[in-house]
């Protein structure tokens, strides 16, 4: 189990521009179809073991699972954060910032995890979806074909050895 929880954030490490006309989803979290992060996340919340990576990884997952969705808020708050303003800080106040912000890098960090999994156009989870269709013909969908609905793909590759 563990070494699948950590197969699954090495996947993410190497996730890149591979396979590019696979559609970026994977469903199998949503559709109960895969169990591997829950399992690795349940059991180090068990063990009160933190696994930040792992369950960065895992959220991403989830998160790619319903690509309509995260297009609909892509639209929404794309305006809303093209138009952020610079702000100025008075010298004497910039030490007190700095430390606020430092207290708070934890949360922010978080909260722009949540909004770039869940408002995203394009995450990399192209590789973790044609390795599960490898390993277990879980099968994907393409980009040529729409956002597609959160259920497992209709496209199988026949995977040959390298």
């Amino acid at each position: 189990m563990i070494h699948n929880g950590m197969e699954q954030r090495m996947l993410r490490v190497l996730n890149g521009h591979i396979l590019n006309e696979v559609q970026d989803k994977v469903v199998q979290d949503s559709d109960n179809t895969e169990g591997t992060g829950v399992w690795t996340l349940t059991e180090s919340a068990t063990r009160h073991v933190s696994i930040p990576t792992i369950a960065a990884s895992h959220y991403l997952r989830i998160a790619s699972s319903n690509r309509a969705e995260r297009l609909k808020i892509f639209d929404l708050i794309g305006g809303s954060i093209a138009g952020a303003k610079k702000q100025h800080v008075p010298d004497s106040e910039l030490q007190d910032v700095l430390e606020d912000l430092r207290l708070a890098v934890p949360s922010l960090s978080a909260s722009m995890e949540y909004l770039k999994y869940c408002g995203a156009r394009q995450l990399p989870t192209q590789f973790m979806e044609t390795q599960l269709d490898c390993f277990g013909a879980h099968a994907f969908d393409r980009k040529c074909e729409g956002p597609g609905d959160v259920k497992k793909g209709s496209h199988h590759h026949e995977w040959k050895p390298a």
